[in-house]
């Protein structure tokens, strides 16, 4: 794998916290963002639109990261919940980016050729508040289909793994409901820390192909609730 890394939604707590310990680690990260910018190690995209998804595919072709961490997500708005447009934008960039732009990706390694490592983050915390708006609910369907899609296809030296977060305690991130939820309802009585969320990342890069096709749970225990 080269030194290079993409970080899809760095402008999140979460986003900002993997391009750090990955840039801690000697790489040389990319930070995406949707807003236009101008200013060097940034990689601005508004993946709601096909414009924005055309030029990531070119970029990522043109020289491809050996680390690509997708965490960028939509989520419905309130108001706005039933409205076909928005309703076009959170299915694409939920689904239909990270399944174009991984597929570029892996077809660009595989010409090189050079191994390389796709992670996908799966974030249940925040997905949960809007698991009832059905467009959202058929947007995260699609994700979890398109990569294990590309999980399958993806050449010998590509590792794809899903790392999938929940109550986490990310510093400008986490909810006090959350901590209280995790005392309660979990079986640590604690939420996960950022600590264990970036060393699953590192456990990751230490060994792709051995988690090749996996997903791990850095949740606070969030998928195994007490009975």
């Amino acid at each position: 794998m080269n030194g290079a890394a993409w970080v899809m939604g760095a402008t999140s707590p979460l986003g900002v916290a993997l391009a750090d310990y990955l840039e801690a680690r000697g790489l040389t990260v990319t930070r995406h963002r949707r807003a236009p910018v101008d200013q060097p190690g940034w990689l601005a995209a508004d993946l709601s639109g096909e414009a924005g998804i055309l030029a990531l595919e070119a970029a990522v072709r043109a020289d491809p990261p050996g680390l690509l961490l997708w965490s960028a997500s939509a989520f419905p708005g309130g108001d706005q919940a039933n409205d076909a447009a928005e309703a076009g934008q959170v299915f694409a960039v939920n689904a239909l980016a990270p399944w174009r732009v991984g597929r570029a990706h892996q077809a660009a390694l595989e010409a090189r050729p050079v191994k390389g490592v796709q992670v996908f983050v799966s974030d249940l915390a925040a997905e949960e508040p809007y698991l009832k708006h059905p467009v959202y609910s058929l947007s995260l369907g699609a994700r979890r289909n398109a990569i294990r899609m590309l999980a399958r296809q993806a050449p010998p030296a590509v590792a794809v793994v899903t790392l999938r977060l929940g109550l986490v305690d990310v510093p400008g991130r986490s909810r006090p409901e959350e901590t209280r939820l995790a005392r309660r309802d979990t079986i640590p009585g604690r939420p996960a820390t950022l600590q264990e969320v970036l060393a699953a990342l590192g456990a990751i890069l230490d060994r792709p192909q051995a988690f090749h096709g996996a997903t791990l749970p850095v949740d606070g225990g969030m998928g195994l609730r007490r009975l």
